[in-house]
């Protein structure tokens, strides 16, 4: 299988994905050699429609042969948004939340930016019983000053992540209802798909695995907080308890057998 990560930001992660395995990592870099792609460069990056539109061009390339790749897009990233959009065109949504640059203008074109893709897959033969689009953030929204009003009063699922599975085939196996399901299982989900045995280092477990004992490490600087079902538990990273050093060693641990 191929195996390609597609990023538009300006650089400082590719090394990490070649260290995770990555057969090729595209970014910025690359794309400042081209000349239909390198004026849409700019503030955080390539702009989403454009990276799609490279995603496309890519998996054409390689039509014939297994590929999974990743984009990580940007428009949506920052605080209020992409602020300039360049030449592209979008359908606009009229609320004076949608005139401005704000995270829901962002929102709603990246979605218009997801369905071209999608269409563009169809129209390019890409699109069978063995594609499978997933699509997630890395982290949920927040308000800001432009957008206080769509976040009051505020409710418990704004800090829930979206993570949405397209595919041509009807997925009939049932997804947890646990709450502690999280960015955790998003990977042991990802390969669970594609037949995939997840490595025993991962936390996390399939969401369709609907009886997994689901934890959550969710690790600050120099603390970390567990829950489980049975409760929370805060252990400092520093802790010298011998109760604490069972769960610490397993945080510092890659098991990949």
């Amino acid at each position: 299988m191929k195996v390609c990560s597609l990023f538009s930001g300006i650089g400082g992660i590719d090394l990490g994905f070649k260290q995770a395995g990555f057969d090729s990592v595209i970014g910025a870099t690359y794309f400042q050699t081209r000349d239909d792609y390198k004026k849409y460069l700019n503030w955080w990056g390539l702009l989403d429609r454009k990276l799609f539109d490279y995603a496309l061009e890519y998996l054409g390339e390689h039509k014939n042969e297994k590929t999974f790749i990743t984009l990580l897009t940007v428009d949506s990233h920052a605080p209020l948004g992409r602020l300039d959009y360049l030449d592209e065109k979008y359908t606009e949504i009229d609320h004076k939340d949608y005139q401005m640059p704000t995270l829901p203008r962002a929102f709603a074109r990246f979605g218009q930016d997801v369905q071209r893709f999608l269409d563009g897959l169809k129209q390019n033969g890409l699109w069978d019983d063995k594609t499978l689009v997933l699509i997630t953030p890395d982290h949920p929204s927040y308000s800001n000053m432009p957008t206080v009003d769509l976040f009051t009063p505020f409710k418990p699922e704004f800090d829930n992540l979206p993570f949405v599975i397209v595919t041509k085939n009807k997925i009939s196996a049932p997804v947890t209802d646990n709450p502690l399901a999280s960015q955790l299982d998003i990977a042991p989900t990802v390969l669970d798909l594609l037949n995939i045995e997840p490595p025993h280092a991962f936390f996390g477990h399939s969401l369709f695995d609907t009886n997994a004992q689901r934890s959550v490490f969710d690790i600050k600087e120099d603390y970390a907080v567990i829950t489980t079902q049975e409760g929370k538990q805060v252990v400092p990273l520093s802790s010298s308890r011998q109760a604490d050093k069972p769960l610490l060693d397993l945080m510092r641990t890659i098991d990949l057998k």
